[in-house]
């Protein structure tokens, strides 16, 4: 969603910056005060949606003690992604069987090197939880499908609140 290039200004702001003159020293706390009220930026555009994100985090030393290299672990990790997601991948999935053993971070368990953070943002009925050796798509795909009713924020543009005022001599005092 897009706020217009000229949008309609509400009748409180504009009264508001109608009472303005010339910035100066007399003029400083109602400028003060019109900043405090309205702030100096106004969202111009907003995506809505969802979003998922998954943070690795890779104990190297503990890999490494197992006999994994960084790159192995990125590689199978990313493959391991695709398929739970119901993607298709090369057979490198086999071979990653053993990386892929080791993700498990609800445990204390010490031989694990590999602790994930997920975040959801938008739609609803899903935490983001993955298995990363086996298609575990269908709570992500429900997950999906319910972004069209429940989106959330996904990034906003923020414009200078200055720009709406029509008055050059205002909009100056507030720049």
């Amino acid at each position: 969603y897009r706020v217009s290039d000229s949008p309609v200004l509400s009748e409180e702001f504009r009264k508001d910056i109608d009472r303005l003159g010339s910035f100066s020293e007399t003029s400083k706390a109602q400028y003060r005060r019109l900043i405090d009220t309205y702030g100096t930026h106004y969202i111009r555009q907003v995506d809505l949606g969802g979003r998922l994100t998954m943070t690795t985090a890779i104990q190297t030393c503990q890999a490494s003690l197992k006999s994994f290299s960084t790159n192995q672990v990125e590689s199978c990790l990313s493959a391991g992604f695709k398929v739970s997601l119901g993607l298709s991948v090369s057979s490198t999935v086999q071979s990653c069987s053993k990386v892929l053993e080791n993700h498990d971070s609800k445990t204390s368990d010490s031989s694990s090197f590999l602790s994930h953070h997920t975040k959801v943002v938008g739609g609803s009925g899903w935490l983001g939880e993955l298995s990363l050796n086996r298609n575990d798509s269908v709570g992500f795909h429900s997950w999906m499908r319910t972004l069209k009713n429940i989106p959330d924020i996904i990034y906003y543009y923020l414009s200078p609140l200055h720009l709406l005022i029509p008055n050059t001599v205002v909009q100056q005092g507030v720049k």
